[in-house]
Formats: C-alpha cells, structure tokens, sequence
C-alpha cells in the first residue's frame, strides 16, 4: 500500500531499523513504486517484479526476521494481510509494523525481544496472531474461498487484476473447474472475468483494495533515454514494470483497457513514456488522478478489446514489441481507428 511511504514513515521505517541491524528493504506492486517515484525514495529500496508473497516463499529462508510493514485503513485488515503472510512461508520469523496505527503483531508462539523493545519505547501496541484456518474448503466439486476482512466499497482484485466490487463484509467466492460460478458479497465485472483463462482459488492472491487517489502528490519522473520501439500491453496494467525489464528501448507503448490505459499511463508517465491508450470508457475508478507523458493520446471506442486486437493482428503483426517510432506508430493507429465504426473520439495530452 502506497501510503507509508507517502506518508514518509517508510523512509523512517529504514532509516530507525538500519540504525542497528542490516536490513533490506523490499517494495513489489506497481502502486508501490509510483509512490516510491513520487516520494524520491527508489535509491533506498529494491524493486521486485513479484507478489510479496512469491518473494517471501523463495527468499524468507536467507533473513533472520521478516518485516511486512504498511499503513492498513483497519486493524483487521492488518491481521488478515499478516496472517496471510504467516500461512504462505510456513511461520517463519516474520512480524508485521502499522506505523500509522502504532502496532506491531508477531507470531503468537514468538518473541523477537530486540526489535519487540525497540518500538515499545513508542508505545507501540504488541498484538499476537495465529496463521488463517480454513479460508479454503471443498463441497463435492465447488471450491469455496472466504475473503478476510472485506469491506464494502472497495475493489476485488484476482492476481492483481480488478475483478468486481464488494457489496458486504462476508464474502465467499465459489469455483469449480477454473471457473469462477458465483461470489457472495461482490458485485463481479463479467466482462472481466471472461478475460481470466483460469482461476484456482486455493493458489491465487485474491485482496480487496480501496480506490487509490494520488491527487495530493507531485508525480516525480525518471530520465530514461530511450530511442526506438513500442509496446504492446493488453489488460495487464499489473506488471507494467517487470514488462519494461525485457526490452532495451521503449519509446512508447500500446496499452488496450480502461484500468491499464489509466494505471499503466500513469506509470509510464513516471518513465517520461508517451502511451496510446484505446477504452471503451468503462474504468473501475479504482486509481484516481491519472496522468500521462506529453505526447500520450487516449483513443475511446465502442469496444476496446476489438480494436486492440485488430491492432495486435495488423500494426504489430501478433507481437508485443515492435521496433519502430511511436509517433509513426500511434499516427497508423489514428488513421486506422478512423476508418473502423468503433471509433468515437480522441484526447491527446
């Protein structure tokens, strides 16, 4: 979550911890590192093109305790992020620090007596916690899954990916074959779901998240030369960042979605990267205040995934990358958009 470091306790965080351990500080998720951008703070984390969890499971063993450390908008929340956190590395030495909230839980059956006295000192309030029980379960052939600590308003997201919007605190998501057949609780965006190949719900990160406004921050940028080569990125705004890894030059990139031309536009602003974003003008509002590079040009049609994917077939040939201009890129776009009954209007930053 974006707000302990734009709230600068991250950096405390760090700077307090370094003081008298070796400490590595790891940031994953998209949302993560605009704020990390924004907040002048990238020097002092490392960036990691993984689910927090995913990261944990092969690296936990190296460190001699975990810290999962965030501002949470309620203390449930909290303990459902850390019991979470708990069950998927198998109770290794791991605690997790609210600064906003002052708490610190660990591990019921832990001490942790030197990092446990060092925020006492704050008036911390030390919470013990177990791993979750029985959040998955079985019936005949249905897989049923309980949502911890849902609120209602805020988004549900599938491996990152908006997938509906909470209606009630209790929510149960029911599957069976890969197929997502019915949720209690979630107002479920189908056209979404049909995008997803398959759902497990016993192995898959599934969190709700309230909206993300970044209004009150100046967006920072980073100077990256680039020369030749646009991207291709099609509703999967989520790994944006781990994308960029595999090309040396972007000039520009595609990006086929409401949500992806909105978080992924604002992440490439960061990068001084001008997008083309095609949408059918049907976000989740889930990230507020947007921005984009100078150059950007936002392309509203009737049906985004169509024209995505007839832009796919014929200006990228079926591939991701391709290297050319990405001004002579998005003007072949424009002129093709024009000449297809989709089209309904442009907005160029």
């Amino acid at each position: 979550m974006p707000e302990i470091i734009d709230k600068g306790d991250a950096k405390k965080l760090i700077e307090r911890l370094n003081r008298f351990e070796e400490i590595k500080p790891i940031l994953t998720g998209p949302i993560g590192k605009i704020s990390a951008i924004d907040n002048d703070i990238t020097d002092l984390v490392d960036f990691v093109n993984l689910r927090w969890s995913k990261w944990l499971s092969k690296n936990s063993g190296k460190y001699d305790l975990i810290i999962n450390a965030g501002h949470f908008n309620s203390v449930k929340k909290f303990k459902a992020d850390c019991r979470y956190l708990l069950t998927e590395v198998n109770d290794c030495n791991a605690i997790g620090i609210d600064p906003g909230r002052k708490i610190i839980l660990k591990p019921h059956n832990k001490t942790f007596e030197k990092i446990i006295n060092e925020f006492k000192s704050d008036e911390y309030r030390i919470v013990d916690i177990s791993r979750f029980q029985g959040k998955t379960w079985k019936k005949r052939n249905i897989t049923y899954r309980r949502i911890a600590a849902a609120q209602k308003g805020e988004y549900l997201l599938l491996n990152g990916n908006i997938i509906g919007k909470v209606t009630s605190e209790d929510v149960i998501l029911k599957e069976r074959d890969g197929r997502l057949i019915e949720a209690d609780g979630v107002k479920l965006r189908e056209k979404d779901l049909q995008k997803i190949d398959e759902i497990n719900l016993k192995k898959s990160k599934i969190v709700t998240k309230r909206e993300i406004n970044r209004k009150d921050f100046k967006a920072n940028k980073l100077d990256i030369s680039q020369d030749k080569g646009v991207l291709f990125v099609e509703h999967n705004a989520i790994k944006t960042f781990e994308v960029l890894e595999d090309y040396d030059s972007i000039s520009g990139a595609v990006l086929v979605g409401d949500d992806t031309t909105i978080l992924g536009g604002t992440i490439f602003s960061r990068l001084s990267i001008p997008i083309i974003g095609i949408r059918d003008n049907d976000p989740d509002n889930f990230f507020k205040n947007e921005s984009y590079h100078n150059g950007s040009t936002i392309l509203f049609t009737r049906e985004d995934d169509e024209f995505g994917k007839h832009i796919f077939k014929k200006i990228f040939e079926g591939k991701k990358y391709i290297k050319r201009n990405f001004y002579e890129v998005k003007r072949d776009i424009i002129a093709t958009s024009r000449k297809k009954e989709n089209f309904k209007k442009l907005k160029i930053f």
